[in-house]
């Protein structure tokens, strides 16, 4: 079992902020590792996967329902759905532009309905960015990025005696945006939980390292 492309695309810019920026050592190490994933058929192979869009499928479906998704968006959705998201009916309007992308991306012709709704995968976007611009229009998009504009800017405008645990949480938050591009990550409930608790780990940091008075200080006080 390797990771998915989400997994390791979105694990390398974690990756390379927390560990490698200024740091020359692990720097050359990781341009090592990468020269031994080269000769490793099993690594090579699995690292060529993310950019073949010939035959692997998984890219494919990924292409193909981006693409009915965006299509419909402009082509299909009112003034206001386009600012407000057209909720469930967004996997509607995909499916009728699906057909086309399926044409578009594998250049075949399309298969039966059946195989079609295979590939469809009940019209899941598999990008957390398109989903919001389909389901809650440009409105939705635009808080989304919103929301975590608020949370890079509070933990980078003030130093706190907690920079190298801020710096991580960071480097972590960049890797989950990166891996929205290719799943619906930030709507599962499962995950929602997880992010709001670690969220608030980050914010209880924040205002605890402001602090001049240490806590036991404060306690023993």
């Amino acid at each position: 079992m390797f990771l998915t492309h989400s997994e390791l695309l979105g694990n390398l810019p974690c990756f390379l902020l927390r560990y490698c920026y200024g740091n020359l050592v692990v720097l050359l190490s990781l341009v090592f590792l990468g020269v031994l994933s080269v000769i490793i058929p099993f690594v090579k192979h699995r690292f060529e996967s993310i950019t073949n869009t010939k035959d692997n499928w998984s890219n494919l479906e990924r292409l193909m329902i981006w693409n009915s998704h965006f299509n419909a968006f402009i082509k299909d959705y009112s003034f206001t759905e386009k600012l407000f998201g057209a909720g469930y009916k967004a996997d509607d309007y995909a499916w009728k532009r699906f057909s086309s992308s399926f044409e578009k991306i594998t250049g075949k012709h399309s298969p039966s309905e059946k195989v079609l709704r295979r590939h469809f995968h009940g019209g899941e976007t598999h990008n957390i960015y398109l989903k919001f611009l389909t389901k809650y229009g440009i409105v939705g998009l635009l808080g989304y990025i919103a929301f975590w504009g608020i949370i890079f800017y509070e933990n980078l405008r003030n130093e706190t005696k907690y920079d190298v645990l801020i710096k991580t949480l960071l480097a972590g938050y960049v890797g989950f945006l990166v891996a929205g591009f290719f799943e619906n990550n930030f709507t599962d409930a499962e995950i929602q939980f997880a992010l709001m608790f670690i969220l608030g780990l980050n914010f209880a940091l924040l205002q605890r390292g402001s602090e001049k008075t240490p806590l036991r200080q404060k306690v023993s006080g």
